[in-house]
């Protein structure tokens, strides 16, 4: 509230991001819909790789424990990382 003065922020303006963005996210994610992350994918003006995980039951906390995570994410994850 001290910095914006109301309790809610300004919405953040997301053409000022000048820094390549990958985004991961998943059908069963239940932090985020699809359908949502497809509108945040269309606001970012450098989407470098938007993936969706390939395992329909994956969901947000799957990011930190999944014991397939390596093959379901990292190895997508760490060829993005070795372009940039």
């Amino acid at each position: 509230m001290e910095i914006y003065g109301t309790k809610k922020p300004p919405a953040y303006d997301f053409s000022k991001i000048s820094a390549p963005i990958a985004l991961y996210y998943a059908n069963n994610d239940g932090i985020i819909a699809v359908e949502n992350e497809q509108t945040l994918i269309s606001m970012v003006p450098n989407v470098a790789n938007d993936y969706l995980v390939p395992y329909e039951l994956f969901r947000h906390v799957d990011f930190i424990f999944a014991k397939d995570i390596i093959e379901l994410v990292y190895n997508e994850l760490m060829s993005v990382m070795e372009k940039y």
